[in-house]
């Protein structure tokens, strides 16, 4: 599976050579991603004008909402969250100017699902809604607290009717039904250390059966039995265990499992870890 290349320069760009630097980097990866500390407005407009390949650009609040307007216009997705905007029609407006570029808007939602977000800075579950309606890439993680999964299913249900996707990163043991939420077509990346038991092992697999959108990345050695039958199932496995002998099972399983390419939409920024 493919993975991006983060662009990371501590540098304030003024000159021709830091664009044609810029544009390297970018042609260098099928999927870069740079920050947008990293250079001047003008010098990703610029290099966002070179057709052929185009990039992602981390948002952090840098920039005005014009000038994110723009740059969608021009062909730049961005890699946004909750801790960079909160204003709902700010980032509706967005993701329209990159509809029209043909990029996207990938949101990362750190706070909580609920109406009171809009007393504590964040977004009110039903501007999220629209969010989701209006063709944004949702993704959620249960990192920091307990998701509601009928709630993670209100918004991939409703990512399905704008045309995107909700992706959701699920940390600590497989033990919550999530068979709803993989009825919405919504992206599930967990972890192989998510499967301690039985019962997790058998939720994974019911997942499998449910979803043609489950990403298991895998980083303890699992008999080859099970990782085949996830395999056939139509599970992405992204393997971080050591190398194993290229002739066994397990070999060639891994070896397969790299050719297969996960959409740029599917994660956020990178697909090496779980956020």
């Amino acid at each position: 599976m493919n993975d991006r290349t983060v662009i990371s320069e501590n540098e304030t760009p003024e000159s021709p050579e830091k664009l044609f630097r810029l544009l390297d980097k970018v042609r260098q990866s099928d999927s870069a991603v740079v920050r947008d500390d990293q250079y001047e407005f003008l010098t990703f407009m610029d290099a966002a004008r070179f057709r052929g390949r185009h990039f992602g650009l981390i948002d952090s609040g840098r920039f005005s909402g014009l000038e994110m307007e723009s740059l969608g216009r021009a062909g730049v997705s961005f890699y946004s969250s909750d801790e960079a905007r909160t204003d709902s029609e700010e980032i509706v407006t967005i993701r329209r100017a990159c509809a029209k570029g043909g990029s996207f808007l990938a949101y990362f939602l750190n706070g909580d699902l609920a109406v009171e977000q809009v007393r504590q800075g964040g977004i009110p579950f039903p501007s999220l809604i629209k969010l989701a309606e209006s063709g944004v890439y949702l993704h959620v993680s249960n990192r920091n607290g307990k998701r509601d999964e009928s709630l993670l299913a209100d918004l991939g249900r409703s990512c399905r009717r704008g045309g995107s996707w909700l992706v959701y990163y699920h940390h600590g043991p497989l033990r919550d039904d999530l068979s709803g939420l993989a009825e919405t077509a919504a992206w599930i990346h967990l972890s192989d250390r998510s499967l301690g038991g039985d019962e997790e092992i058998a939720l994974c697999r019911e997942l499998a059966r449910r979803s043609k959108r489950l990403v298991l990345i895998v980083e303890s050695i699992r008999p080859a039995g099970f990782l085949q039958e996830m395999w056939r199932a139509g599970v992405f496995l992204r393997f971080m265990t050591p190398p194993v002998e290229p002739g066994s099972a397990l070999g060639v399983l891994e070896r397969k499992a790299r050719k297969k390419t996960l959409d740029t939409r599917a994660y956020y920024i990178s697909n090496a870890f779980i956020p």
